[in-house]
């Protein structure tokens, strides 16, 4: 359960440049659920649920990666992860 990790390690192969459509299913089915909603709204504020916890990426690249690795980082800033190291392509 994403809510329940102590910390994340998020690997997965480019695909024309971008991450793979599993990697990014993943991510959009995941990404508002770790937002906390606010008390008798219906959205959703900015305090992750995830704030502060480690996280590595890794990309399996045919290309250079960069684009992959971008979309993933970018993901991870908004859900406010801490990452521990660089991507590693």
């Amino acid at each position: 359960d994403l809510l329940r990790a102590d910390g994340f390690l998020f690997c997965a192969p480019e695909n024309l440049a971008s991450t793979s459509g599993e990697m990014l299913e993943f991510f959009h089915s995941n990404y508002y659920s770790a937002f906390e909603a606010p008390h008798g709204a219906g959205g959703f504020s900015e305090t992750s649920r995830l704030v502060g916890r480690p996280a590595g990426i890794a990309v399996a690249a045919g290309s250079d990666g960069s684009g992959a690795a971008r979309q993933m980082e970018r993901i991870c800033r908004g859900w406010r992860l801490r990452m521990v190291g660089d991507t590693l392509i």
